[in-house]
């Protein structure tokens, strides 16, 4: 999600709106979740035939913590930052001017972009007992504080498909930077 101070016209504009003077742009990103924020900030910008992020933004700066990527857009140290959904609105309960003065400018669709994996043919004792655990920290007062510790929504059991969106995402980057799709992935 991209937020910027001022309240933006069309969405299709509003990146290039609020980054009109080319000042910084702040990313908050975890070293997981870089490669799909930047693909989608730069599917964002090509469709709005802007050009790459390190050409359309005078600078970038990306920090990990939601607060140094919230407060710089809010004290007008910087013009649009890109955080996740959580992160903006916990700023918002935890400062209410944040939420009175940033605007969400454009938002991604859902993407799962944290995952375990198991081989399709690895069958042992333990494979059983980490689906066990993980289906039933939800019913236990420490497994449910455990989403809000390492920022993350829930842990359910889910095929590939759940991946559809942040590969299209990908798979859209790719394209736009020229690669034929999925060139750069296993399939």
């Amino acid at each position: 999600m991209a937020m910027g101070k001022n309240k933006p016209a069309p969405v299709g504009n509003a990146i290039g709106a609020a980054s009109s003077r080319r000042r910084a742009l702040a990313l908050m990103l975890g070293a997981g979740h870089w490669l799909p924020a930047s693909a989608w900030l730069f599917t964002i910008l090509d469709a709005a035939h802007l050009g790459p992020s390190e050409q359309f933004f005078a600078s970038t700066t990306t920090d990990t913590k939601v607060s140094r990527v919230v407060l710089p857009v809010f004290f007008g140290q910087a013009d649009a930052g890109l955080t996740s959904k959580r992160g903006f609105e916990t700023m918002c309960e935890l400062n209410p001017q944040v939420a009175r003065d940033l605007e969400v400018l454009v938002e991604s669709p859902p993407m799962v972009v944290d995952f375990y994996v198991f081989r399709k043919n690895y069958s042992t004792v333990y494979r059983e007992k980490v689906i066990k655990a993980m289906s039933s920290l939800r019913n236990d007062t420490a497994g449910q504080q455990l989403p809000t510790l390492f920022h993350f929504g829930e842990l359910t059991i889910r095929d590939a498909s759940c991946l559809t969106t942040v590969l299209g995402v990908l798979d859209r980057a790719e394209r736009a930077h020229g690669r034929p799709q999925g060139a750069s992935r296993k399939g």
